[in-house]
């Protein structure tokens, strides 16, 4: 190829093979052939492999004898790779389980000869519209300025640490510089490690030594400690960091940095304007703290850097009294911010200097600041009250048991944990279990959950025994006997159990209402909990089961059936445990029977008693349908 009157040049277009034996081969023949090392080359298109680890995003790592195969070509031809621009992969796969893999794939390399001819080529890699693969544009000659252009200081030097951020930088990238991509990756981690550097170190050391200032470190730290305890936006915390570690734009520091032509302060044209005089000693700030409520008088004898006025003021303050303290501290972080922002519009926009106008505006935005806190409290605190009230374990009636059933799953792994709790009607804690599982789905979790509490409930021959799941799909599948088909294997085993347990009822409730068995399955997720938690209880298990548990001896006892129970003794309208409210008849002599009695009675799922003329329909708690002869009254 040849443009613009330039040296030809010669461009070989790559495809790598998917099959790695076939593109091992390939790479060793581009290898072993003979050039000429004068003539600029360039390699361009898709190699189907990648030189690091952090080109690829995905499940799995790229394996690391193709990673060695493919670097060692590359260094043995000496290719320099082209820096991509816009973005950092140019292919990405169809979704695999929810994941997406990423790689750079498509790539331009060229040799020493290429990049001396075209030392600003640019390779931009365009949004992929009908292609797995992003399209790729090298430009040899582009036009726009580089954005972003990292200097190297001369005076960074003079830093006693700037030598050891260099060495450490360049050795945790290793000792070997066997290629110039090698050599591109030293240098990249060096400038970012710089970069940190220099913004951390960016203060006033010349003003530190004149002021012979002991003990920096500490000064910064306690100052940090107060900055951040005030009740100001993190906007302006941030602000006081900076202008503690003397890093924001005062006339003297762009000066210094050869930004501007004078230090001199462009308001009162009287000196040099560090960041001590923008914010407390220029000639219009001064009446300006002296206004507000704390009434500071300040002079240039009294001020050697603004960390220990600020540090000063906090103490004096706090020596005071505590009346109205955090407010007082907390005024001088806006009356800062508002003399900063009144020194902007001067310069900047031409805005009359005011310092009454100043002090006003940082006493209205403390104002609508505290306003706007005290709100927010106000409403997590009634939200907080609300869930209070509203989170419960419902007791089931008395001589019965339940069985809370949940689990924890994390899809990247598709791991997580089971839970089982067995309590009586009062709360009181009997067993439980909580077992690690593979699943590929949340809703198989929680049916292999509740398929263990069936499991406990067969193996201790439990009778009269409620299991609660807060998963309401896995719930309706089991009443309805509908078929999902990512757990049909584990609603047929419960359904097989089910008909082994007459005396098992299967509800929903809420996940607030199923706290605990939610908080063991996800301890034992996590790693938390042992798999014997139930022999020696955590405090924090021991300490949720005694809130319910009082929380049901609060309410005298009774049990507290589910949502949309009704209780009457006139026309006894009952509710039972899958949710049906149906009418009871009145029966005479013996065949009446107590409300609990009715409704809890595990025998046939509609049995008849009474006279022909008084019929008396009960149904089991665990029905799923109701046949025509006894229609329900109500259905939550």
């Amino acid at each position: 190829m040849k443009e613009n009157n330039r040296e030809e040049w010669t461009s070989i277009f790559i495809y790598g093979n998917p099959i790695f034996k076939q593109r091992r081969k390939l790479w060793s023949n581009l290898a072993e052939e003979k050039r000429d090392p004068n003539e600029p080359l360039a390699f361009i298109e898709d190699f189907n492999d990648i030189l690091h680890q952090e080109k690829k995003m995905g499940l799995h790592p790229k394996a690391r004898v193709q990673l060695e195969k493919f670097s060692n070509f590359v260094n043995k031809i000496g290719l320099i790779d082209i820096e991509l621009k816009e973005n950092r992969f140019t292919w990405f796969s169809n979704p695999r389980n929810g994941v997406i893999i990423r790689e750079k794939l498509d790539r331009v390399m060229v040799n020493w000869r290429w990049r001396k001819i075209f030392q600003h080529a640019q390779l931009k890699a365009l949004p992929a519209i009908r292609s797995d693969h992003c399209p790729l544009v090298l430009n040899t000659e582009p036009n726009d300025r580089a954005n972003n252009i990292f200097r190297f200081e001369t005076f960074w030097t003079d830093h006693e640490d700037c030598e050891e951020v260099i060495e450490n930088s360049w050795t945790q990238s290793g000792e070997e510089i066997r290629s110039w991509n090698n050599f591109k990756r030293k240098r990249e981690r060096c400038r970012e490690d710089l970069k940190r550097w220099r913004y951390y170190i960016a203060k006033y050391e010349e003003r530190v030594g004149e002021d012979n200032w002991a003990s920096s470190s500490d000064n910064f730290k306690e100052v940090w400690s107060e900055i951040w305890k005030m009740q100001i936006p993190n906007k302006i915390k941030i602000f006081l960091w900076k202008t503690s570690h003397n890093i924001i734009a005062v006339n003297y520091n762009l000066w210094k940095r050869k930004i501007t032509n004078s230090p001199i302060c462009k308001i009162c044209r009287n000196g040099e304007e560090s960041v001590e005089h923008a914010i407390l000693l220029c000639p219009w700030t001064r009446p300006t703290w002296f206004g507000v409520q704390i009434q500071a008088i300040l002079t240039d004898n009294s001020i050697r850097t603004f960390v220990q006025w600020l540090l000063e003021t906090i103490n004096r303050i706090k020596q005071e009294g505590k009346e109205l303290q955090e407010q007082r501290i907390g005024s001088l972080g806006f009356m800062c911010w508002a003399i900063w922002k009144q020194r902007n519009n001067h310069i900047f926009q031409g805005e009359e200097i005011s310092p009454n106008r100043t002090i006003q505006a940082a006493k209205t935005m403390q104002t609508e600041f505290l306003s706007a806190i005290e709100q927010a409290k106000m409403k997590h605190k009634g939200a907080e009250n609300r869930r209070m009230r509203n989170i419960t374990w419902r007791a089931p009636p008395r001589d019965w048991l339940k069985i809370n059933v949940d689990a924890s799953f994390r899809k990247s792994n598709r791991k997580g944990a089971i839970a089982t709790i067995l309590r009586d009607w009062q709360g009181k804690f009997i067993t439980g279990s909580a077992t690690e599982i593979r699943a590929f789905s949340s809703l198989e979790a929680e049916a292999l959950a509740l398929r263990e509490a069936l499991i406990m409930a067969k193996n201790l021959q439990l009778e009269k025994v409620l299991i609660e799941s807060d998963n309401l799909q896995l719930i309706q599948s089991i009443k309805s006997n509908s078929q999902i088909g990512e757990i049909l294997a584990y609603l047929k085993d419960i359904a097989h159990l089910l008909k082994d347990l007459p005396d098992v009822g299967i509800t929903w409730t809420p996940r607030e209402e199923n706290h605990l068995a939610h908080l063991i399955a996800t301890q034992r997720a996590t790693g938390i909990l042992s798999s014997n938690w139930s022999v020696r209880l955590p405090a924090t298990i021991e300490t949720q089961l005694r809130r319910e548990a009082e929380k049901v001896r609060r309410i005298g006892r009774r049990p507290t059936h589910h949502e949309g129970a009704i209780e009457q003794k006139g026309d006894q309208m009952l509710t039972v445990p899958n949710q049906v409210v149906i009418e009871v008849r009145k029966g005479t002599g013996k065949e009446q029977r107590t409300e609990e009695q009715l409704a809890f009675e595990p025998e046939d799922s509609l049995k008849q008693r009474g006279t022909p003329s008084e019929k008396l329909w009960v149904p089991s708690p665990f029905a799923t349908e109701l046949p025509s002869e006894a229609l329900p009254a109500e259905e939550t």
